[in-house]
């Protein structure tokens, strides 16, 4: 087996310290978009989580947003919710987000 790239390894060893069994791997294909990762796995494009990081101006704070890979994130609007944790908001499509 080839030897994970030094962040792969981060990552790895950081699941194993907190006692998770998972098995980080690297693709040989692209995988910077849903549809590319579902074709390099052999899945659908919904079993895909993606994620993107946008800075909340008004907190001054991440907000981190996973999403099936068949639901685009809109950050236009993102600025309306209060992101503090244990707060619970529905949005476009009644997707349901906690905020942790």
């Amino acid at each position: 087996m080839k030897a994970l790239a030094k962040s792969a390894q981060h990552v790895q060893d950081v699941l194993i310290q907190q006692g998770y069994r998972n098995q980080v791997i690297e693709l040989p294909d692209s995988t910077r978009s849903a549809q590319e990762a579902a074709d390099t796995i052999g899945c659908q494009v919904s079993q895909i989580a993606k994620s993107i990081i946008f800075r909340i101006k008004e907190q001054d704070a991440p907000l981190l947003v996973i999403a099936s890979g068949t639901n685009q994130v809109n950050e236009k609007g993102t600025d309306r919710y209060d992101w503090r944790a244990g707060t619970e908001h529905y949005i476009s499509g009644g997707l349901r987000v906690i905020s942790v």
